[in-house]
């Protein structure tokens, strides 16, 4: 199965999370970057990394534990390699220089270059084990490869006061008034704001995000927008909407046309590497060649290039890794702007978001008494047992 939780709403993940777990008696092979149902799931790990593929026993929190403890145990054992291999052409040098001609000399020499030569260390266990060795099959080690690191760097709206972005009182809306999909709905949203909806596929959210960017107008009650705040909404399907043949520097361009002069567009070049796609090549590659976290990183740099003051995201990690998803999850709680998230990602809600609602016809806050933590927790048994 193949990023099988991707356009699914968090409802359904939880009942497959369920199921997988407590039903499927047979083998399972999924690719998936959904953090939290990975470690629900999965009893091991493989793992492709610079063209090598290793196994591990359990979750995704003992592989990422695990990982790092082989990285650290592999530098410390290059570190040590190193010292040796630096001590015994040292010996060489010095004797060599010191023009010592005998025959123990000279035996000691061959000795030592010999050592060099079969310095290096055995690996064994899935990657887990070394051994420092100078004789045998050895495997010279060679210091931990990283993966570049991924950082987003959001940009500060700055220039407004912690006054309220958008404020939903009352609000009622629906298409017809025999079909409402919203009533009564109360929010606040202010740069402090981190909100999360939740609820089923078709059960509001869309058109409760069109209200706050004020797309629609409600059929009761008032929605009020400051005018002097900058609102993005970054669309689920925003991706598809991409020009394929097209490239990022082209598609800044596009979404915000005016000077085309060399310094516009190294300008450009600098904020697109804060988003991972900086360089020589990536803000001139054809978007048709982009992976698709490429691409949604894209998206993210475009909406983000105005400095909002109020961020809205609709499933923004369907197409990210575990790292950039990481890195998001770092950038959202560093923005100096609000965020409302909608999305499946049970990892990214735990992180960022400060207040739940449920939508499903009304705009259900979840507390209680509890920490948000808490009633997450809660709302997932609940859907799970079929309270909701």
């Amino acid at each position: 199965m193949s990023r099988l939780c991707t356009d699914l709403d968090l409802e359904t993940v939880l009942w497959l999370q369920n199921y997988l777990i407590k039903k499927f008696k047979g083998t399972l092979v999924v690719v998936s970057h959904d953090r939290y149902f990975l470690n629900e799931v999965v009893t091991d790990v493989c793992h492709f990394h610079k063209s090598s593929l290793t196994t591990y026993r359990g979750d995704i929190n003992n592989f990422t534990a695990v990982l790092e403890e082989n990285k650290n145990r592999q530098m410390r054992l290059y570190e040590q390699q190193e010292a040796k291999r630096e001590h015994l052409q040292k010996y060489i040098d010095l004797h060599a220089q010191a023009g010592e001609n005998g025959v123990k000399a000279s035996k000691q020499r061959k000795s030592r270059m010999k050592k060099l030569d079969k310095l290096g260390v055995m690996a064994a266990g899935e990657g887990r084990k070394f051994k420092a060795s100078y004789d045998g099959e050895a495997q010279e080690i060679e210091a931990y490869e990283e993966d570049e690191e991924v950082v987003l760097n959001f940009p500060d709206p700055g220039g407004f006061d912690n006054t309220s972005i958008v404020t939903l009182d009352r609000v009622a809306f629906g298409y017809t008034p025999e079909k409402i999909l919203l009533k009564d709905a109360e929010l606040t949203i202010d740069l402090q704001s981190r909100v999360g909806l939740l609820g089923r596929n078709g059960c509001g959210k869309s058109t409760l995000i069109k209200l706050i960017v004020g797309a629609i107008q409600p059929n009761k009650g008032k929605v009020s927008i400051n005018g002097r705040a900058k609102i993005e909404y970054l669309a689920q399907h925003q991706l598809e909407q991409l020009d394929p043949d097209s490239n990022p520097m082209e598609h800044m361009l596009e979404r915000y046309p005016g000077d085309r002069s060399n310094a516009t567009k190294m300008e450009l070049r600098r904020y697109l590497a804060n988003y991972g796609l900086g360089g020589d090549e990536l803000p001139l590659q054809k978007i048709s060649t982009m992976s698709g976290g490429q691409k949604c990183r894209l998206c993210m740099a475009a909406a983000l290039y105005r400095k909002p003051h109020l961020l809205i995201l609709d499933e923004p990690t369907n197409h990210l890794d575990l790292e950039t998803t990481e890195a998001l999850i770092k950038a959202l709680k560093e923005f100096k702007g609000g965020v409302v998230l909608v999305s499946h990602d049970q990892h990214l809600l735990t992180k960022v978001i400060k207040e739940l609602y449920v939508v499903d016809g009304t705009l259900e806050k979840l507390r209680q008494g509890m920490t948000e933590g808490e009633a997450f927790n809660r709302y997932k048994k609940d859907v799970v047992q079929g309270r909701r």
